[in-house]
């Protein structure tokens, strides 16, 4: 259909010349035209950022929520990096590593410099797929379900390792 896009479903009420058109959207599209994609934990970055992303826009024009939200995703990585190094610089060391508690916080510091990295790239992949909607829906398809898996399990994955590191603790002490 031309005018609904990523596999949308057009519904019109005239037949030759319509005066309203509904999309009905196949998984992970919203919008009026089917052209945003989203699917996710919780909120996702296309619920916060759709109405603010102006498509066809180049990203230096795009609105100051759109500029201050990449600066932030960025210190976010900056930060998440920073914070990730020197535990994994630490725990790499395989005299640290001895028990269980060095195994999971050196895996965890690995997994938690992964996920920070895959939010930034869920961020910008949102933003550059807003403002070049022409994107090919096969691309869009792929995102929307290889980066919400990688990042919902690093983020998992990284809980599961917190746990394990508690629970080590506790029977430690008792």
């Amino acid at each position: 259909d031309v005018y609904c896009k990523n596999g949308g479903i057009c519904l019109q009420d005239k037949p030759e010349y319509p005066e309203s058109i509904l999309c009905v959207c196949t998984d992970c599209f919203f919008g009026n035209r089917c052209q945003f994609y989203a699917k996710g934990i919780g909120l996702t970055l296309d619920d916060m950022l759709r109405y603010a992303i102006q498509p066809n826009i180049a990203f230096i024009n795009q609105s100051i929520i759109v500029q201050f939200s990449a600066g932030m995703i960025m210190v976010l990585f900056v930060a998440g990096l920073l914070n990730s190094l020197p535990a994994y610089l630490v725990f790499r060391h395989p005299n640290y590593r001895q028990n269980g508690t060095g195994m999971y916080l050196h895996v965890s510091s690995i997994v938690s410099g992964l996920a920070i990295s895959i939010l930034a790239i869920k961020f910008w992949f949102v933003v550059i797929t807003h403002i070049y909607q022409s994107v090919d829906r096969r691309i869009l398809l792929g995102g929307c379900i290889s980066i919400e898996i990688a990042l919902k399990f690093c983020l998992h994955i990284t809980n599961w390792l917190n746990a394990c590191v508690a629970i080590e603790r506790v029977i430690t002490v008792i």
